[in-house]
């Protein structure tokens, strides 16, 4: 089997197996610098912010984020099943520094 053949194989018992979680971090990539000849974006995001991508659910993507106040921090897209999204929204260890909306 080839290496391509391969990994096509892996990825997809791992895709179709329950309780696995992606995250990646675009953290220091800089795309909030990007300007395409029309400015510096206001926002970045995997999404349009209705719904995932497709092969996108239990996602977790982290970003740079600009505070206001201080002008660092990091920003998480959380992209999960209903059932686990109300698991992280009712723990309040989660809640005690997250700002889910």
């Amino acid at each position: 089997m080839q290496r391509r053949e391969r990994k096509a194989e892996l990825r997809g018992e791992i895709e179709n197996e329950e309780g696995n979680f992606w995250v990646t971090s675009w953290c220091k990539i800089r795309l909030n610098e990007a300007d395409f000849g029309f400015g510096k974006p206001a926002w970045i995001g995997p999404t349009d912010g209705k719904e995932p991508p497709p092969g996108f659910m239990n996602f977790f993507t982290l970003t740079d984020y600009c505070h206001s106040i201080n002008g660092d921090g990091i920003e998480s897209w959380l992209m999960l099943e209903e059932k686990e999204m109300q698991t992280f929204e009712s723990n309040p260890d989660f809640l005690a520094f997250a700002y889910p909306n």
